[in-house]
């Protein structure tokens, strides 16, 4: 299990899968700065399982602008990206 204050991972073994499997619930940093870190961060986590992973929480991101609705579009790209 891996905990900070916005992602905690746990490893399930057994049912419903013949393998092991991860869950992450996420809360997504809304800062530029801690967000890239946060992904860093999540990337690592995916990498370091390598089985079926789901992730599930708040991302804080838009996966295109057309997701935005009123004010401006601040920062078009998505890091909904590095998950696939």
């Amino acid at each position: 299990m891996a905990l900070n204050p916005h992602l905690c991972s746990v490893v399930f073994f057994g049912e419903p899968f013949d393998q092991p499997w991860a869950l992450s619930l996420i809360h997504s940093p809304c800062d530029t700065r801690q967000k890239e870190e946060f992904w860093d961060e999540v990337g690592s986590t995916g990498a370091l399982f390598g089985g079926p992973w789901i992730i599930l929480g708040d991302f804080n991101a838009l996966s295109g602008p057309h997701e935005k609705w009123g004010g401006r579009v601040s920062h078009p790209q998505s890091n909904l990206g590095r998950l696939n």
